[in-house]
């Protein structure tokens, strides 16, 4: 018995791996860093502004919009007392906002590109998402205010502390409360911040088409609520011919 096991542990001593250095070096870095990590990037941006710049620029859009409603009103009186439809009366108040937004896109795109060198991998494609950025903001804002009136303005408000914080601008949406999951998937400007992304770094653009289709929904559903707001306005009460307090 003794020498059986003898015999075996010298079969056994001379199956153990004897490494030379090369092996000896390959393997203490397997154990040093057992676990490899390859970095891909799909896109990168220049700097840091840039890569802040699809949160700004898409900010400055709906900040400007706001305040441009401040000073117009989203729909008139004159307009409300003519005989003309109601999906007219609602497009003629909207037309004004959409002219604005659009030179307001327009001149954000000319500044990052000209004077603070932003160098967009697609500055014609970016110039013109951002014209139909615009054009859903511009109609949503318009809606939200005409068919709420004053307290509009704070539900607009309201939206943007909310897209603030779920449209993944400065951080990734998905580390966000769960709520806030929600309202990144139903208010426009997290999709418009990754659609800038894409278009300025130069990733991948298939998801451009259906975010633009995206931007035309919320632009119907802008115009609905204007409309809407245009069919209830349109019936006077005595409070509408003689307001307690004229604003």
């Amino acid at each position: 018995g003794s020498r059986t096991l003898a015999d075996e542990i010298a079969k056994g001593a001379g199956q153990v791996p004897n490494p030379d250095d090369s092996q000896k070096s390959s393997l203490s870095q397997v154990i040093a860093d057992p676990v490899a990590v390859s970095n891909v990037s799909q896109a990168k941006a220049d700097s840091y502004g840039a890569g802040l710049a699809p949160f700004f620029l898409t900010l400055a859009l709906w900040i400007g919009i706001f305040m441009l409603i401040q000073a117009m009103r989203p729909i008139t009186q004159r307009a409300l007392a003519s005989n003309a439809p109601a999906w007219k009366i609602a497009v003629g108040g909207w037309l004004p906002f959409l002219a604005v937004s659009v030179v307001q896109a327009s001149l954000l795109t000319l500044v990052v590109d000209l004077a603070l060198g932003l160098n967009p991998a697609h500055p014609v494609l970016m110039w013109l998402f951002m014209l139909a950025a615009a054009m859903a903001f511009s109609a949503i804002i318009q809606g939200v205010v005409a068919l709420l009136g004053s307290p509009g303005k704070l539900v607009v408000l309201i939206l943007l502390v909310l897209q603030l914080v779920s449209s993944g601008g400065t951080f990734p949406w998905q580390t966000t409360p769960q709520p806030l999951h929600v309202v990144h998937q139903v208010l426009p400007m997290g999709y418009v911040v990754t659609g800038m992304r894409h278009l300025i770094y130069g990733a991948d653009l298939s998801m451009i088409v259906p975010t633009v289709m995206g931007l035309l929904g919320y632009t119907l559903l802008g115009a609905a609520m204007s409309t809407l707001a245009v069919r209830k306005h349109k019936y006077w009460t005595l409070k509408t011919l003689k307001p307690e307090i004229a604003v």
